[in-house]
């Protein structure tokens, strides 16, 4: 190949990296418009409000997919956003139905999985504390400090399944399951606490016992008040 064709083909290169970079710019500002956007609507109409913010969503992915050569892709995420308008204007989609395969069982519902993920991130806190030397269930362990946040920020409590359980009770059963998972356990969950865990293997060494204290409490702190909005979220929508 000579000079001309390699500079021809770095040339096409650089302008296919051009066109890939302002497409993913497009998505991201695409993106940031349905997700942060404001929508005065959405106060009187929280639940059609958040479910026109991912039907926008799927779009602006579908188009990146398009652009990419992959209609085939775009497609499927289309027919999602479709599903998802149908319900905002009062018409049940069936893609948005619940199987006939799937019975419900007896007693209260299972937890949601963004329940399950509040869940997990909390134990993740927990381990970033226990990195900072407190133990788990001993006199000032972990568990209990995140119990002691609690009492501040009552929102916590409200992760457990049921009013009567303790929180202290409920962290250490959860902290079980996230640590040896079953088939069944919530795979989204369980990913969240198994990536935090690996995160706090490689950077511990580099931090020190107050850095590692302050990153677990943040992120208890952080849970609380995710858990108090979309908790708030759910009696709204009840």
């Amino acid at each position: 190949m000579d000079d001309d064709a390699q500079q021809g083909a770095t040339n096409a290169d650089r302008e296919v990296a051009q066109q890939w970079l302002g497409a993913l710019v497009k998505l991201i500002g695409d993106l940031e418009s349905a997700f942060h956007g404001h929508d005065p609507q959405e106060v009187e109409r929280p639940i059609a409000g958040r479910q026109i913010r991912y039907m926008r969503a799927m779009r602006a992915i579908g188009d990146l997919l398009k652009s990419a050569g992959r209609p085939d892709l775009q497609s499927p995420l289309y027919k999602l956003a479709e599903a998802l308008n149908d319900d905002v204007e009062g018409r049940p989609h069936w893609l948005l139905g619940i199987d006939a395969s799937v019975k419900p069982g007896k007693g209260s519902p299972p937890d949601t999985h963004d329940l399950w993920r509040l869940r997990a991130t909390l134990c993740a806190g927990i381990l970033w504390l226990e990195a900072a030397g407190l133990n788990r269930h001993g006199e000032g362990g972990a568990i209990l400090e995140a119990v002691r946040v609690s009492r501040t920020k009552p929102q916590l409590s409200k992760l457990k399944r049921r009013e009567a359980d303790s929180l202290e009770g409920s962290i250490k059963e959860w902290l079980k399951r996230f640590e040896n998972p079953a088939q069944e356990d919530d795979f989204v969950a369980v990913s969240v606490f198994q990536v935090e865990k690996e995160k706090i293997e490689a950077r511990r060494a580099g931090m020190s016992v107050t850095q590692l204290k302050d990153k677990g409490l943040a992120i208890i702190n952080g849970v609380a008040g995710s858990a108090s909005e979309l908790l708030n979220r759910k009696k709204k929508d009840q």
